[in-house]
């Protein structure tokens, strides 16, 4: 009888059996596939929020424009910077000596991992990030009280900028080539609109 107790009890410790595996092994794959399927969706919400921060920053920066007396209002993207690219609306006013006085209204991150791209009429892109090789700041000014875009400079000297008699620009919210949502914005209107 003894003898019979312990095989038996050995028999029970042999191990999972074909069945136990095969479950265990679906519900790992489906944590996995869920996983990956929340993962794209985050970054494709990322996407979607940098698209509209910036265009929220652009819509109220004409309205300002438009409305409150400055010498420019400017919409600038940032990563000069923490690990984020910062959105700010700058009202710029010009002092009696000539110099002009930058202050910074409002300031948002965008999500992390994104880049910001700016792309002229013809598809030159400039990408806007942390990264080497990329620009680290761009700026779009809107004239004061008439709304549309004076100039588009890639540093904060206004020596490398975009030719704003070409119509318009892309700006696009982009995570690694694969989600984008872009922007256009045409200079002579300052109009704007999410085109995807």
């Amino acid at each position: 009888m003894r003898l019979y107790m312990k095989s038996k009890r050995q028999n029970r410790n042999a191990g999972f059996s074909l069945v136990e595996l095969l479950v265990t092994l679906a519900i790992m794959a489906v944590l996995v596939a869920g996983s990956a399927v929340s993962y794209s969706l985050i970054n494709r919400t990322n996407v979607k929020k940098a698209a509209e921060i910036v265009d929220d920053y652009l819509t109220l920066c004409k309205e300002k424009a438009k409305t409150s007396s400055a010498y420019e209002w400017n919409v600038t993207i940032d990563a000069t910077g923490d690990k984020y690219i910062r959105v700010e609306l700058v009202k710029v006013t010009k002092q009696e000596d000539g110099y002009l006085y930058e202050e910074i209204v409002q300031s948002e991150s965008l999500p992390a991992k994104i880049v910001i791209r700016i792309d002229d009429k013809y598809g030159s892109p400039n990408y806007v990030s942390g990264e080497s090789g990329d620009r680290k700041y761009v700026s779009i000014a809107f004239g004061a009280l008439s709304g549309n875009v004076s100039k588009v400079y890639f540093d904060k000297n206004d020596t490398i900028g975009m030719d704003v008699s070409s119509g318009y620009c892309d700006i696009v919210s982009d995570y690694k080539d694969k989600k984008q949502k872009t922007i256009r914005l045409y200079f002579t209107t300052g109009k704007h609109s999410i085109i995807d």
